[in-house]
C-alpha cells in the first residue's frame, strides 16, 4: 500500500514548485497547494468498519437491568449521534502531508471539510447515526448481549487513537421499579473513547474496530430527564470493546 502514496508524493515534490509562483495574484500558490492537498488527501482512503455495540451490560433481555436506582425496563430507546470524529497519531499521515502541503497556510485546515491537519493531532469528522433498541444481535466473549450498529467509512490512512461520538439526544421510555416514564434529553455531549489496540490502517485497506456503548449507566440515578442526562456525563458509557476483532 505504501506504492500509491509514494507515486502521490512524488507527483507533489515535482508539482511542488510550480505552486511557490503567483500569476497576477499574490494568493494564486495557496490556492494551486491547496488544490493538490484537495486532490491527494481525497485519493487516499481505506475503509473502517465501526461497530457500535449497545448493551445493558447483562446476560439476558438487553431492554431490562437494574442499576442502583431501580429495576428498569425499556419499551424503547433512541439515541442519537449527531457526528463521529475519529482522531489519528501524529505520524506519516500528517508529518508529510501537513509539512508539504500547508507550509506556509495558519491554523486549523479542513480538505473537503473532514480532515483537520493543523499543528495538533489529525482529526477526522463524518456523520454520525441514529441508534434505536430492537434487540440483540450478538454477544461477547464474556456473554453480554449487544445490539450492533454497523457503520463503514471511507476515512485517511494513519493509526487511530481514539474516536469521540458526538451524543445529540436521548429518548427512552418503559418502567422503573414497575412506574412508568418517558424522557426526553436533548444535550450536546462528547465522549472520547481511547483505542489501546492499534493498528495502522493504509491507503485501499480494511480495519474493523469495536466500541461499546453501555445505555444503563444513563439510568444509573433515575429514569427522568435530569438523571438520563446526568449519565450521559458519564465517560465510561463509551469505551474500547474487543481488540482482537481486527
Amino acid at each position: 500500500m505504501i506504492r500509491p502514496i509514494t507515486i502521490m508524493l512524488s507527483a507533489l515534490l515535482l508539482l511542488w514548485p510550480l505552486s511557490q509562483c503567483s500569476y497576477g495574484e499574490v494568493n494564486d500558490g495557496e490556492q494551486e497547494q491547496a488544490a493538490l492537498a484537495d486532490f491527494i488527501l481525497g485519493s487516499t482512503r481505506g475503509e473502517l468498519n465501526l461497530n457500535l455495540r449497545f448493551t445493558d451490560g447483562g446476560t439476558d433481555s438487553i431492554s431490562s437491568f437494574t442499576t442502583g436506582a431501580g429495576a428498569m425496563t425499556l419499551g424503547s430507546l433512541r439515541i442519537e449521534i449527531d457526528r463521529i470524529e475519529l482522531i489519528y497519531e501524529p505520524g506519516f499521515f500528517q508529518g508529510i502531508l501537513t509539512g508539504l502541503l500547508y507550509l506556509h497556510r495558519h491554523g486549523d485546515l479542513y480538505a473537503h471539510g473532514e480532515e483537520n491537519v493543523s499543528t495538533g493531532d489529525p482529526v477526522f469528522s463524518t456523520s454520525g447515526a441514529s441508534f434505536t433498541l430492537t434487540g440483540a444481535t450478538g454477544s461477547d466473549p464474556g456473554g453480554r448481549n449487544f445490539q450492533n450498529l454497523p457503520l463503514t467509512l471511507q476515512v485517511p490512512p494513519g493509526q487511530i487513537k481514539s474516536i469521540k461520538l458526538h451524543f445529540q439526544s436521548v429518548q427512552a421510555s418503559g418502567t422503573d421499579d414497575g412506574s412508568p416514564f418517558a424522557s426526553i434529553v436533548n444535550q450536546q455531549v462528547d465522549l472520547n473513547a481511547g483505542i489501546q489496540c492499534q493498528r495502522t490502517l493504509s491507503s485501499g485497506g480494511s480495519q474493523s474496530k469495536y466500541l461499546k456503548i453501555d445505555y444503563s449507566l444513563l439510568f444509573a440515578t433515575g429514569s427522568s430527564s435530569s438523571a438520563i442526562q446526568s449519565g450521559l456525563q458519564n465517560t465510561a458509557l463509551v469505551t474500547e470493546a474487543e481488540c482482537f476483532g481486527f
